[in-house]
């Protein structure tokens, strides 16, 4: 123990630090260096797999993606030639409607109230 001494003529004693040592055999080392390898590796293989069953999810939406953009080009190559003029006048046609001659366009006379 360490003794110190203040100025009125008080002493205490300071108690030392005791440090225990634990020593481990190279067999416990080994155990542990091996179950820590262990561990990572299984946690790299489920890893690994996680991220394939992700890249397959994505190529199968990627898929449907593909085939709905195919769909909708189609839809709308039959939507534009549906509203060809030649097309809607046959349809007009099959309907029994007649094409117009000439349009007159009436104008309403200028409003006899006096504005504010």
């Amino acid at each position: 123990m360490t003794t110190f001494t203040l100025s009125r003529a008080q002493s205490f004693e300071v108690p030392q630090r005791t440090t225990i040592a634990v020593r481990l055999s190279p067999v416990v080392w080994n155990t542990a260096l091996i179950a820590i390898a262990a561990l990572l590796g299984v946690w790299y293989l489920v890893q690994v797999n996680l991220n394939m069953s992700r890249n397959f999810q994505v190529n199968d939406l990627q898929n449907q993606l593909t085939a709905v953009q195919t769909v909708e080009h189609a839809n709308e190559i039959k939507l534009t030639q549906s509203e060809t003029v030649s097309n809607l006048t046959a349809q007009a046609a099959s309907l029994g409607m007649v094409p117009v001659g000439s349009v007159e366009y009436i104008s309403r006379p200028s409003s006899g109230v006096a504005l504010r």
